[in-house]
Formats: C-alpha cells, sequence, structure tokens
C-alpha cells in the first residue's frame, strides 16, 4: 500500500502496468442495516460459548466419541456455610426430676424470711454450765461409793466362799502330783537293770564264766 501526497508524482513513475491487483471475493449478505438482527447473534454466539466454556470434550477411548465433561462450579458449593450451635448451648431446658432437685437444695424467699428471723449462736462452740457439770459427776461419785459400801447377798457371799474353795482343792491337787513325779537322785533310789536270760544264749562256757 501506498500513500500519495497532494501535488506530488507515484513512487512507480506512472509505470501501472507491473502494478498487481488482488483477487477479491464479492458476498452478498442480506438485512445489513437491521442491528436487532445482528445483536440476536452476537448473543447467540456469546451463550453458545458460555456454553461450552463450561464443558471440555476429549476422548477418553480412541473407539468411542467424544465425551462431554462439565467442568463448571456447582452453585451450592459456593454457598457459605453457616454453622450453628444447639439451642441447649444458649437456652437451658430441664426436666421434672431435675426441677425436683433443684428445689430440694435451694430455699425460696419465705424461708429466707423465717431463717433471717431467728438470732445466730452468739459463739461457735458448745457452751458448757460449770454447775450443772459438776452436779452431774458428783451424783455418779456418790453411786459409785454406795456401791462398794453395800454388803453382798447371801448368793454373792456363797459363791465367793465355794470359789476359794475350788482354787485351795486345785493347789493341792497339784502340789501332790508334783511331789510324785519328782526325780530323786542316790542308790534308793537308783533304778535296777531288768535281767535278760536271752543275753548269752549263742555264748561258749569259758566266754560266758569271762564275761
Amino acid at each position: 500500500m501506498y500513500l500519495f501526497q497532494e501535488g506530488g508524482t507515484s513512487p512507480i513513475n506512472g509505470d501501472t502496468e507491473n502494478v498487481l491487483i488482488p483477487e477479491l471475493e464479492f458476498v452478498e449478505v442480506s438485512n445489513v442495516g437491521d442491528p436487532s438482527i445482528n445483536d440476536m447473534d452476537n448473543n447467540k454466539v456469546e451463550d453458545e460459548q458460555e456454553a461450552n466454556d463450561g464443558f471440555e470434550f476429549f476422548p477418553l477411548f480412541a473407539t468411542e466419541e467424544l465425551t462431554k465433561v462439565d467442568l463448571t462450579e456447582q452453585v451450592d458449593d459456593l454457598v457459605p456455610i453457616i454453622q450453628k450451635r444447639r439451642e441447649s448451648y444458649y437456652f437451658a431446658s430441664y426436666n421434672d426430676l431435675q426441677t425436683k432437685e433443684f428445689e430440694k437444695a435451694g430455699i425460696t424467699y419465705d424461708q429466707l424470711i423465717e431463717m433471717s428471723r431467728t438470732p445466730y449462736k452468739r459463739y461457735r462452740d458448745s457452751i458448757l454450765n460449770i454447775n450443772t457439770y459438776n452436779a452431774t459427776i458428783e451424783e455418779q461419785n456418790i453411786k459409785e461409793k454406795k456401791a462398794k459400801k453395800r454388803k453382798p447377798g447371801k448368793n454373792q457371799r456363797m459363791a465367793r466362799k465355794q470359789a476359794k474353795l475350788n482354787i485351795a482343792k486345785r493347789d493341792d491337787l497339784r502340789k501332790q502330783l508334783k511331789k510324785k513325779f519328782r526325780k530323786r537322785g542316790g542308790k534308793k533310789n537308783k533304778k535296777k537293770e531288768k535281767m535278760n536270760p536271752l543275753l548269752h544264749a549263742g555264748a561258749l562256757p569259758a566266754d560266758a564264766m569271762t564275761v
């Protein structure tokens, strides 16, 4: 392509025989002036292109046709997940058994007012009255003294005497047994050896004499 200035001459210097004219193909187009039709065609092309953008065609197997795979993301996956706690985390709910236990453990307003009217103890520990305590101790001592001075009854006296007699009898029997089985020394109390008649039964007369 060449540009010409006004009043200038062509760079070809007027030689038009060697100029090449391109071969052009002319196509007849209808409804060129109607823009709505062109817009509709463009929208269809864009929709088809967007629909095809979400899919990809590739041959999984050589013997079969092309497989269409959807690569678009699902709308449900893009929705944000809102995690909520259970209502028991925020609100407490108790059954009848639990409410009864709470009533046993707690006190009501009327009970609190009644308890506030009763005065508290002045001292934490128990208070002991010395006069009354000494009087009880004295009574116990008097009872013990009377029991010691009291004369025992007939049966008690007879039982004591019988116990003393039984003790004396046991002592005498023990002494007799000890005296009977006591070992004594000396020639009188020496045990004599028993003669065995078969001691020299197989010996000769001379041997028997020497023995």
